[in-house]
């Protein structure tokens, strides 16, 4: 099924700090049925929702996420640098994210985040907490990285779920690229696709969905053109 025209960003990430349970609650608070959010494990094997792979620019730590346990992480601030009425947030697990999906009842785009040489174990891992734990009452999530090696892990294991190819920049081959993978659907950077990309993406039966649209005139345009979904950090503007 088509997703929502809008994702919120790593939740709504203009209003809350990026990728805690605060930024998934605004997102909804906001109107949006779905939000976009970082998966990468942790040292002791636990999927954590973080997009760097040091944890210094969202808690000041100077530790690398796949070299900490879940505690460690847990006992850090991960609301202050954005504002200090955050300071009790936490970076969240996988099992928190999805507690709370259900308690809003919106669905997810889950982004594979792996740390580096990381890719195959980090897409089996999400993989594996989708096929055993994703409540059945939610829209099925959409999974997309931009490792190949990632999202290929994933995708073999549940290929009933939605696998999207994430891209900077659509490559010349990138026809071959998603057939090889069996991704089915593109996201892609707003600010680098045409709109003669975006016809030969759709003619050949690929959702096109983009990031980061903060921008209402250029989201409309890209509405306009038939792309599937803005993923942005303000819900609100759309």
């Amino acid at each position: 099924m088509p997703l929502p025209k809008i994702i919120a960003h790593r939740g709504a990430s203009g209003h809350a700090p990026e990728n805690t349970l605060a930024a998934f609650a605004k997102a909804a608070e906001l109107g949006a049925k779905c939000v976009e959010f970082d998966c990468m494990l942790a040292g002791d094997g636990t999927l954590m929702i973080h997009h760097d792979e040091s944890l210094r620019r969202i808690t000041g730590a100077e530790l690398m996420v796949s070299e900490a346990t879940v505690s460690k992480i847990k006992a850090l601030d991960a609301g202050s640098w954005y504002d200090a009425e955050f300071c009790h947030e936490k970076v969240p697990t996988f099992l928190d994210t999805m507690d709370i999906l259900v308690a809003l009842g919106i669905g997810a785009n889950i982004e594979i985040k792996p740390a580096q040489g990381q890719d195959v174990a980090t897409g089996q891992a999400v993989a594996d907490q989708v096929e055993k734990r994703w409540p059945r009452h939610l829209p099925a999530p959409v999974i997309s990285s931009f490792s190949e090696e990632a999202l290929k892990a994933s995708q073999e294991r549940i290929p009933q779920i939605e696998h999207a190819l994430l891209w900077e920049e659509i490559p010349a081959d990138w026809e071959d690229r998603l057939h090889g993978l069996g991704a089915t659907a593109v996201h892609v950077d707003s600010d680098h696709l045409s709109r003669e990309q975006f016809n030969a993406l759709r003619d050949s039966g690929f959702p096109v969905r983009v990031y980061t649209v903060n921008d209402p005139e250029r989201g409309r345009e890209l509405l306009d053109w038939g792309v599937e979904s803005l993923i942005t950090d303000y819900p609100d503007r759309f």
